[in-house]
C-alpha cells in the first residue's frame, strides 16, 4: 500500500516500504501517523490559514487595521504563512482597544511592527525560523531590548500601553488624524 495518494494510512499502521524516503511521525488528533513532510507541511499551513480566516474581531481599531495591514503582505506574497500566522499571534496577544496604529512592514522575509510617538519608540521585529528581537525606548522611563523564541508579552504590552497613553494625552483625537 502507498501513501502517495490522498488516503491517510491507518493509525497504528507501519509504513510501507513504498512510502516516501522521508516520511516521519506527526500526531493527529492524538494518534500517530505517518505523512510525508511535504503533506505535513500542507496541513499545517491549512491550519493556519484556517485561523487566518477566523479573525475575531476582539481588539479593537488598532487590531482591524494590523490584520488587514497582514492580509495585504500576505495577498501580495511579501510574507509566507508562518510568519503571518505568528504577528496573528502577536496581534491578538498584544493590541488592545487603546493600541496606537502599529506601522507593519515585511523585512528580509521576516515582518516589523514599530510604534514611534515623541522620543519613544517599540520596535517588534518577527524573523522566519521561530525568532523574534524586540526593542523599547524611552517609554515608561525604560529602555530594553532582547531577542528569543519568546516574547516577553507582559513586559511589551504595559510599554505599548504606556505608549498609547501617552498618545492619548498629547492627542486625544489621533485617531481621526490616521483615518
Amino acid at each position: 500500500m502507498s501513501y502517495r495518494g490522498n488516503a491517510w494510512p491507518e493509525a497504528g499502521s507501519k509504513p510501507s516500504p513504498l512510502a516516501e524516503p522521508d516520511a516521519h511521525k506527526v500526531f493527529i488528533n492524538w494518534e500517530p501517523r505517518v505523512v510525508s513532510r511535504n503533506r505535513a507541511a500542507v496541513f499545517a499551513a491549512r491550519n493556519r490559514r484556517a485561523a487566518l480566516a477566523r479573525i475575531p474581531r476582539v481588539n479593537g481599531l488598532a487590531a482591524e487595521n494590523g490584520i488587514i495591514q497582514l492580509a495585504d503582505l500576505l495577498r501580495g506574497r511579501h510574507v509566507d504563512i508562518d510568519v503571518a500566522y505568528r504577528a496573528l499571534q502577536l496581534i491578538r496577544f498584544l493590541f488592545t482597544p487603546n493600541t496606537v496604529y502599529a506601522s507593519i512592514a515585511p523585512e528580509d522575509g521576516g515582518l516589523v511592527f514599530f510604534w514611534t510617538a515623541l522620543d519613544m519608540s517599540i520596535e517588534i521585529d518577527i524573523i522566519p525560523g521561530d525568532k523574534y528581537w524586540w526593542s523599547v525606548r524611552n517609554v515608561a522611563a525604560e529602555s530594553y531590548s532582547g531577542e528569543g523564541e519568546v516574547l516577553p508579552f507582559r513586559k511589551l504590552q504595559y510599554s505599548l500601553n504606556h505608549l498609547s497613553k501617552e498618545v492619548e494625552v498629547a492627542n486625544p483625537k489621533w485617531r481621526r488624524a490616521v483615518r
